[in-house]
């Protein structure tokens, strides 16, 4: 007669049958795949409450730059066509504006002392209030519409700028033969009218249905409805708008040059 243990018979009763062991891991499955997209759906808020957070920084320093500068804007820092010019918001070319010449000196930037400084470092290493945390693109950025020794524009904000004074910044010429102010107290309902966006950050983010082409940020400039806002925040981008308030609109709100005109009725 076979007899067991009583350790044995304690160790069979508290041993996972197979069946056991694969409705335990069964149930883990369901719970994650119930967790994932909660967990997925709260970092996309995170980034987002981020996002405004940081343009809300951007248009405050905007804001006291005019207040000290007579009421005139910055100028629009162009890829090129403008020259880099001391005027331009956010120096992010280089000097000459081709690969491998030098990068201008970012913490001179005339919004650099309202936003607590640059670090030189914040080109290349994602921390910047000037880059929205949800810009997965932002790293090798090189727009087909830039010339091919342009250096790559590595943060997600542009600014309101697109022929002379049609947009917000002040208006300079390559040569400086022609410079053109404008003032905070030109705009009307500055309210509604677009001063800041996020322009698509590149080809998988966003439709192009208001261009023929693949255009996506290349500069601090956003050139009005031709330029398409991003839709990284649910089909939303974060807009700053003429009286430095900021909100989160559709990514399609900026369709029309009525609301990037600054002189639009």
């Amino acid at each position: 007669m076979n007899h067991t243990s009583p350790s044995t018979a304690r160790r069979s009763q508290l041993a996972f049958t197979l069946i056991e062991l694969l409705v335990v891991i069964a149930i883990i499955g369901i719970l994650a795949s119930m967790l994932l997209p909660a967990l997925s759906s709260a970092k996309s808020k995170g980034q987002r409450a981020s996002c405004i957070s940081s343009l809300k920084q951007v248009a405050l320093a905007f804001s006291i730059y005019t207040q000290d500068n007579d009421d005139t804007f910055p100028a629009g820092a162009s890829q090129g066509a403008l020259g880099n010019q001391p005027e331009d918001w956010i120096w992010w070319q280089n000097n000459p504006n081709t690969i491998g010449s030098p990068p201008r000196a970012i913490d001179q930037s005339p919004l650099a002392s309202y936003l607590g400084g640059f670090a030189p470092a914040c080109r290349t290493n994602g921390a910047s209030v000037l880059r929205c945390p949800a810009d997965k693109l932002w790293k090798n950025r090189v727009s087909p519409f830039a010339p091919a020794t342009t250096p790559g524009y590595t943060f997600s904000y542009s600014f309101n700028s697109f022929g002379q004074n049609n947009g917000m910044a002040t208006f300079i010429n390559s040569t400086r033969s022609t410079i053109v102010r404008f003032r905070t107290s030109q705009i009307i309902r500055p309210d509604s009218k677009f001063m800041l966006v996020e322009e698509r950050g590149g080809p998988d983010d966003g439709p192009t249905i208001f261009t023929a082409g693949t255009d996506w940020i290349n500069d601090g400039r956003w050139a009005g409805a031709q330029d398409v806002l991003t839709v990284r925040h649910g089909l939303q981008a974060a807009s700053a708008f003429g009286d430095f308030h900021v909100e989160l609109l559709r990514y399609n709100a900026a369709s029309s040059n009525s609301v990037a005109d600054p002189l639009a009725p």
